[in-house]
């Protein structure tokens, strides 16, 4: 009778912590690709800032030496 219960018990354990894995898997993979997603945006947000500021000043700088 114990040795029934205490299988059951395992087998039921046995789910969650599988339950528990994937789910610690599916977190970490997902605050991986938020992370990365938050970081190419913002690098690229920067990049594209300094760039355009960048040909911006030289457009000024060029309109200056024009006139």
């Amino acid at each position: 009778m114990i040795a029934k219960g205490l299988h059951r018990f395992s087998k039921r354990l046995r789910g969650l912590m599988i339950d528990l894995s994937h789910t610690f898997e599916m977190t970490g993979l997902m605050m991986l690709e938020m992370k990365g997603l938050v970081m190419l945006e913002m690098k690229g947000l920067v990049m594209l800032e300094m760039t355009g500021l960048r040909s911006l000043r030289n457009l000024s700088v060029g309109a200056q030496h024009n006139i």
